[in-house]
């Protein structure tokens, strides 16, 4: 065995790894309207997703996603400044509580108000104790327990999942579709 095929390998493996997590980063959302519109679609429904009694269409939206992955993306979201992005993903996360055997209100409680609080970081508000404290106990756990990272396949089911969320309960298009439907004029 040469000297030099251990360490040769090792910058393959490196690299490989790098070229991956550059691949997936590269995948990741980022704010448009699009995620406004599901972000503000959600806040208007925390109540309703709180108390486990939100419309089919958003108990639908999760697809059987876990919470940890929705929040393991809004935990990364929200540190690149995506806070609409950051906010879909905490909602999804506290739908995906609520549903299934063995429902955790308190953390899909806890999920919904972080979601609130990256909506107002969004629109430059400030946020009230009750949320900062939300947000510190959240990163503190969320800090000392497993690792913050998904699998491929755990990230390609949690975009799919968000991507796919509605950003509308009726039947209209929504604003920010119109432009992908309607054909520019000049």
């Amino acid at each position: 065995m040469s000297i030099f095929s251990v360490p040769s390998r090792r910058i393959l493996s490196l690299t490989i790894l790098l070229g991956v997590a550059t691949a997936a980063s590269a995948q990741l959302p980022v704010n448009s309207e699009v995620w406004k519109e599901r972000c503000n679609l959600l806040a208007s429904s925390s109540a309703a997703i709180q108390n486990g009694k939100m419309p089919a269409e958003l108990a639908a939206a999760t697809r059987g996603v876990t919470a940890r992955g929705f929040i393991v993306l809004a935990v990364n979201r929200a540190q690149a400044g995506q806070h609409y992005v950051a906010c879909t993903m905490y909602y999804l996360a506290a739908i995906s509580e609520r549903a299934g055997k063995g429902a955790d209100l308190t953390a899909a409680g806890d999920d919904a108000i972080v979601a609130g609080s990256e909506l107002k970081l969004a629109q430059g508000q400030h946020l009230r104790m009750k949320e900062h404290t939300t947000r510190i106990a959240m990163k503190m756990h969320e800090m000392t327990g497993k690792p913050l990272i998904l699998t491929p396949p755990e990230t390609s089911a949690v975009l799919e999942a968000a991507t796919t969320a509605p950003v509308t309960l009726t039947a209209a298009v929504p604003p920010a579709n119109l432009e992908a439907l309607v054909p520019k004029t000049q």
